[in-house]
């Protein structure tokens, strides 16, 4: 494992939209101020505090076992969809490989300005979801920062741009923190991505990445709840993801629910 605090600076920069199509549109119907969408099995944009400023080009997974098998879940083919109730746009993706099978289900905040993916990894024992999230922070493809740090002793993942702050955290099936390995790093040179291409496993734990097109970084357990937090500086975001992660996902989920079926 390389430890270095500052990720390589990336020497050629060519920024992409994630894919323009669409399997789900959704929003919750409350305090919330943020719109996400999905498309090719994962998460791509989520907007805040408009549905007109995108915050992130997506947040995908790589399953892995650390032995040079890897799996980048956007790339599978047919994964599924589906939504228990057609009226509530509140998507569970279902994706199928020989050696696993990944559930990911998606929900707002209907009080705070969050995006919930609760995931669960089954089959083979040796693999481990990972996280990767590329911050576009005010549609910036440019001027973008990371960080790896804590929030009140709490493992987090944080980016700034201008007047926008996003954080990520995650609680395990027991309530845990569980970001356990992290890194941020610059798009085509040191993110995830190219730390799996060019060694076949999470090899990089860089502390710090940009200004630039980064990216966020970090192993999971196999089962678990991630918040991606939004808000004005990234220690406020930070805290909005820490109180829905404490709230949890089947309540969300349940608050969400309500406010699309009293629509």
């Amino acid at each position: 494992m390389d430890n270095i605090s500052k990720a390589p600076r990336a020497t050629w920069r060519h920024p992409v939209w994630s894919t323009a199509q669409k399997s789900c549109v959704g929003t919750a119907l409350g305090n919330g101020k943020l719109w996400f969408t999905t498309g090719k099995g994962i998460v791509t944009e989520v907007f805040y505090p408009r549905i007109d400023i995108p915050q992130i080009r997506d947040i995908g997974f790589i399953i892995a076992d650390g032995q040079g098998f890897w799996q980048e879940l956007k790339t599978l083919p047919e994964s599924q969809l589906e939504l228990e109730d057609p009226r509530i746009p509140l998507p569970i993706i279902r994706h199928h490989h020989e050696r696993f099978d990944f559930t990911l289900k998606i929900c707002a905040d209907p009080e705070r300005d969050v995006l919930l993916l609760d995931f669960l990894l089954e089959g083979d024992a040796a693999l481990r979801p990972y996280l990767l999230c590329a911050a576009r922070l005010g549609e910036d493809a440019e001027n973008n920062r990371a960080w790896v740090g804590d929030w009140e002793g709490r493992p987090v993942l944080w980016a700034e741009q201008g007047p926008f702050g996003l954080a990520l955290a995650c609680r395990n099936a027991d309530g845990y923190p569980a970001l356990e390995h992290c890194s941020v790093g610059e798009v085509g040179n040191s993110d995830l991505w190219q730390d799996f291409h060019q060694n076949g496993r999470m090899r990089w734990d860089y502390q710090e990445a940009g200004p630039g097109e980064v990216a966020l970084a970090s192993r999971l357990p196999r089962q678990g709840t991630l918040a991606l937090g939004l808000g004005t500086s990234k220690e406020a975001a930070a805290t909005n993801a820490w109180s829905s992660l404490a709230e949890g996902f089947q309540s969300c989920a349940a608050g969400y629910g309500t406010g699309w079926n009293a629509w």
